[in-house]
């Protein structure tokens, strides 16, 4: 039963694999053809800002994804504490938390202030 249960599980994660795939191949077709409407109709210094701004809206989004990833880790190792984790290990997993939601904080401010720009 744990063998089947496993294998459906996997089943249903590869074709959710797939579909994020897919939805991501759409996107990227998608990003090509509004880069070649912006192309068409801007200048050619206007273009240039253009893809300036969507690479730093790049590097932001993919800031704040790896942090909030990183923060989910430690978050999920907190959880996990019990009775016979160390003071030191406890004290590591609290400094790292305040860190990563730190620049977290930080990165959703570059963010927005690439939203006003």
């Amino acid at each position: 039963e744990l063998i089947s249960s496993l294998r459906s599980k996997l089943q249903t994660l590869w074709e959710e694999r797939e579909l994020v795939l897919s939805e991501a191949r759409e996107c990227a077709e998608r990003g090509e053809e509004l880069e070649a409407m912006v192309r068409d109709v801007c200048k050619p210094n206007e273009f240039e800002r253009y893809m300036m701004f969507i690479g730093d809206l790049e590097k932001v989004v993919s800031l704040l994804l790896c942090l909030s990833s990183r923060l989910a880790r430690v978050q999920n190792a907190m959880r996990r504490i019990d009775g016979n984790t160390d003071a030191e290990e406890k004290q590591s997993l609290n400094e790292r938390h305040k860190l990563l939601s730190r620049q977290r904080e930080d990165a959703k401010d570059l963010k927005e202030n690439l939203d006003r720009r």
